[in-house]
């Protein structure tokens, strides 16, 4: 997903897919311009026709304006390469903007050598080489369990959070940079209350949480590590999170708070109530890398 002038009224979106496997991509409803069912396609709010843009032939699918659906007046283009189909969703550019997306795709190794540090944007984590240039923009070593043990809980995704990053909507918004890891248990586990449980754990130089705006619970040590447990009774940061397996229950939102090797540490626990300590110990005894 990229976006231009973040949260203003000139507001653009662009998505681009790659899929590989049964079915195509209108079939599993990721076409902005097609409606989300086979019925509804032969409405006149829908139009697809082939087109060449570039040197690329392939699907244009038009959403008309009136439609009823979520977005109005949306495209997306559809074509395939080598037995993979890819698509560039958008709504607001012209067709010679798009041509200029469309030919500029290529393989991961012609861009090894492209600068990347996010230019500024917040950016996944995906393989050691965006782990070195996230720690070089962070300028400290930073913890990097893949698991907790006694938890069942593992990491779900890395980002590395830019401090002037407006091109996220993040509900939490950074001060600083940040290294943001994202901890779940399995769906089929038998130890915690819902599958979208979740751990945020984040690294930084400064503070990220202003504990004014929270409550207090207690204080703990671990391994000579105190650290400072609050509460978020007013749901500051995340909103109201509603549990996955009763609607009508609001998950808990725990935050833990430490200072360890000059380097500030904060995990949020939405939902997740048990073995919380057994987290913490991973995590406070994870060494640098």
């Amino acid at each position: 997903m990229f976006v231009s002038k973040f949260g203003s009224k000139n507001e653009q979106f662009i998505e681009m897919l790659a899929s590989k496997g049964k079915g195509n991509m209108l079939e599993h409803n990721l076409l902005w311009g097609a409606p989300n069912s086979q019925k509804l396609a032969q409405t006149q709010f829908f139009q697809q026709s082939e087109v060449t843009l570039g040197n690329v032939k392939g699907v244009l699918f038009t959403k008309k304006l009136g439609s009823q659906h979520n977005r109005k007046a949306a495209n997306s283009f559809v074509w395939q390469d080598n037995g993979v189909s890819y698509v560039i969703n958008w709504e607001k550019l012209t067709q010679k903007e798009i041509e200029k997306v469309v030919q500029s795709f290529t393989f991961p190794q012609q861009v090894q050598r492209v600068r990347y540090d996010g230019e500024g944007n917040s950016f996944p984590l995906y393989d050691e080489t965006d782990l070195l240039a996230a720690k070089n923009i962070l300028g400290f070593k930073v913890k990097f369990p893949g698991s907790l043990l006694n938890t069942h809980l593992t990491l779900n995704d890395s980002i590395l959070l830019r401090a002037e990053d407006q091109n996220t909507s993040y509900s939490f918004r950074q001060t600083a940079d940040a290294l943001w890891n994202t901890y779940r248990a399995p769906y089929n586990s038998t130890i915690y209350d819902g599958p979208n449980d979740e751990l945020l754990f984040y690294q930084s130089k400064v503070p990220l949480f202003e504990t004014t705006k929270l409550s207090f619970i207690r204080k703990l040590e671990i391994s000579g590590v105190e650290i400072s447990a609050y509460a978020d009774n007013n749901h500051v940061y995340f909103g109201p999170l509603y549990s996955s397996n009763d609607k009508s229950k609001l998950k808990s939102q725990t935050y833990y708070f430490w200072k360890q090797n000059n380097v500030y540490y904060a995990t949020a626990f939405l939902g997740l109530d048990k073995n919380q300590e057994d987290s913490l110990r991973t995590l406070v005894l994870t060494p640098l890398q």
